[in-house]
C-alpha cells in the first residue's frame, strides 16, 4: 500500500494476527485456508491462546473486541427502526 492514505497500517493478513495470538494444534492435514477446501476436514484444528503473550495485548483479541463493540453500537442505532417495523432485533 505504498502511497496509500492508510500506509501507516503496514501490510495485514488475518492469518498473521491469529498465529501471533494462538498456538494451533493441527489435527490431520494443515488447513489450506482456501474458502471451500479449508472446510473439508475430519479432525478440526484446536486453538489455544499463547502462554507467553497476554491475549489482551494481541491484535487478534483487540480486533475481536472491537467487532463486538461495533456490533453493539449498530444494534443500538438500529433498534428503533426495527421496533417501528415490528421486529424484535434480539430474537430475529
Amino acid at each position: 500500500m505504498p502511497g496509500s492514505l492508510y500506509s501507516f497500517f503496514g501490510t495485514f493478513t488475518e492469518r498473521d494476527w491469529l498465529e501471533d495470538a494462538v498456538d494451533i494444534d493441527v489435527r490431520g492435514l494443515r488447513d489450506s485456508h482456501k474458502p471451500y477446501w479449508s472446510e473439508l476436514t475430519l479432525f478440526p484444528d484446536r486453538y489455544y491462546w499463547k502462554q507467553d503473550v497476554p491475549k489482551e495485548d494481541t491484535h487478534w483479541y483487540r480486533f475481536q473486541e472491537a467487532v463486538k463493540e461495533h456490533q453493539e453500537a449498530g444494534i443500538k442505532l438500529l433498534r428503533p427502526l426495527f421496533e417501528q417495523m415490528g421486529v424484535d432485533i434480539d430474537t430475529a
